[in-house]
């Protein structure tokens, strides 16, 4: 497993110019704030829209940030099993999004199809 590890936003946004993850883990010791924008950047960058996003957390209080994070990790529960079982339920959510958002994509252009043959047919 290649890894890469950044301890501020600036620099994480600047390893990722190189780096394409799998799977990215935010420590919520960066502050409310900048996980939020951490989280929100993440989620619009082109090599990272697609990548599950993992919160360590330091304690159970209910933060969603906008919802982007896809897991919730508690410091105190963190383990390899729980880092395992993080990134198997985020990839298979990721799958299910991509496949979901095809089929749309396919029915979307048939939709379309349908609408232009009728009116062209009705003109």
């Amino acid at each position: 497993m290649i890894t890469e590890i950044a301890f501020d936003l600036k620099s994480g946004l600047q390893r990722l110019t190189k780096f394409r993850p799998n799977f990215i883990i935010l420590d919520d010791n960066l502050g409310r704030r900048e996980l939020t924008q951490a989280i929100g950047s993440l989620a619009h960058f082109k090599k990272t829209k697609n990548v599950p996003v993992t919160v360590l957390k330091n304690s159970n209080y209910h933060e969603a940030f906008g919802g982007l994070a896809m897991n919730y990790i508690l410091k105190e529960n963190l383990s390899e099993e729980s880092l395992d079982a993080a990134f198997r339920s985020s990839l298979i959510s990721v799958r299910a999004q991509l496949l979901m958002k095809k089929v749309y994509r396919k029915k979307e252009g048939a939709i379309v199809a349908i609408i232009t043959r009728q009116l062209n047919f009705s003109g």
